[in-house]
């Protein structure tokens, strides 16, 4: 019969949490770009947080304990809050911007000066 020896295993299983990671690339100045980046690493965190909320409410729902105090909750809420704000604002300036070359590139159109 024969014996081998173990085996050396160093591999280690993935994380489960994930820091953000931010995919805009500053160099390329594309505002498409970086918004569709913006909405993706905003909108990821505050899914995270808003999952970590849910599943302490979904605790205390069940009669286990909270995962926060109200004090963390709602500083998790408020994180949350801010961030789509945040996110809302780089939406509306990536409008203005659009917007304001859409005007700048038909200001001598049929509706504007000739």
């Amino acid at each position: 019969m024969t014996t081998s020896a173990p085996q050396n295993t160093t591999e280690k299983p993935d994380p489960i949490f994930e820091p953000i990671k931010w995919h805009y690339d500053p160099s390329r100045h594309d505002e498409a770009s970086y918004l569709q980046c913006a909405v993706k690493d905003i909108g990821r965190g505050i899914e995270t947080v808003l999952l970590a909320v849910e599943s302490s409410d979904v605790a205390v729902s069940n009669g286990d304990a909270a995962l926060f105090d109200d004090y963390s909750r709602g500083t998790l809420v408020r994180l949350a809050i801010c961030s789509m704000r945040m996110l809302a604002s780089i939406a509306e300036d990536a409008i203005d911007k659009a917007n304001d070359a859409y005007l700048a590139k038909n200001a001598g159109g049929r509706h504007g000066k000739k």
